[in-house]
């Protein structure tokens, strides 16, 4: 009887032991998102796959995420990011398509993106609420508020984020880029001016105060509309 070399044995077990080498551990499959143990490996995994635009296999690591450390924030506000790609492309293919209406469906997409932004901005606040000096809460609270379109509060928390840390050039650009959603131009120039003294070769900066520029020059040279006649000023024919 021919034996097997001791080298074939080990490739048959090791073959064995990894499930056909890898045609069922999901390795070959795009689609496949592992089952993590712990929190940390579940949103760096949720990380990875958004940074490759794999939107769903990201929502499935996040999900998972949430539910090891329902604590934690930023697995929620990575959740809430991902839903919220998943329901850019569908509100495109939508366009795309014509319909004209959203399916009842991606209506509760939509809503989920936001449940999950909005349980982040809870826990952030519960963090700054226990310590008042952890600037990186309350600047992640700004993020999570910017994505709820509550900007007033979002630029709170940014002032407060970098009261706490001045040289914190994201924080200032972060501010900046809400104050010009909120149209406080000046401010908004002033913040991003102080972020580019600091990041010279920052370009994206630089088109920023470009722009709150002109938005502030374009505001100043609005006219203000004359006032309508009072009854006794209103001539007669």
């Amino acid at each position: 009887m021919k034996s097997f070399p001791v080298l074939g044995i080990f490739t048959v077990i090791l073959c064995v032991t990894v499930l056909s080498c890898g045609g069922d551990d999901g390795s070959g499959n795009p689609d496949f998102v592992p089952v993590y143990k712990d929190y940390t490996s579940a949103l760096n995994g949720g990380n990875k796959f958004l940074a490759e635009d794999r939107t769903e296999q990201a929502i499935n690591a996040f999900t998972q995420a949430t539910k090891l450390d329902g604590g934690n924030p930023e697995g929620f506000f990575q959740l809430g990011v991902a839903l919220a790609e998943r329901e850019r492309l569908e509100e495109e293919k939508v366009r795309l398509n014509d319909t004209g209406k959203a399916r009842s469906g991606e209506v509760q997409k939509v809503l989920a993106s936001r449940v999950a932004f909005e349980r982040a901005v809870v826990l952030y606040n519960e963090i700054t609420q226990k310590d008042s000096k952890n600037h990186s809460a309350f600047f992640n609270l700004g993020r999570a508020l910017n994505r709820l379109d509550r900007d007033s509060e979002a630029e709170e928390a940014y002032r407060e984020a970098l009261k706490i840390s001045p040289a914190n050039n994201e924080y200032r650009i972060k501010l900046g880029e809400t104050l010009m959603k909120l149209a406080k131009w000046g401010e908004a120039v002033a913040e991003l001016r102080k972020a580019a003294e600091a990041d010279p070769e920052n370009f994206d900066l630089a088109e920023k105060i470009e722009s709150a520029e002109l938005s502030r020059k374009r505001l100043a040279f609005i006219p203000t509309p004359s006032p309508s006649p009072s009854p006794e000023e209103t001539p007669v024919n």
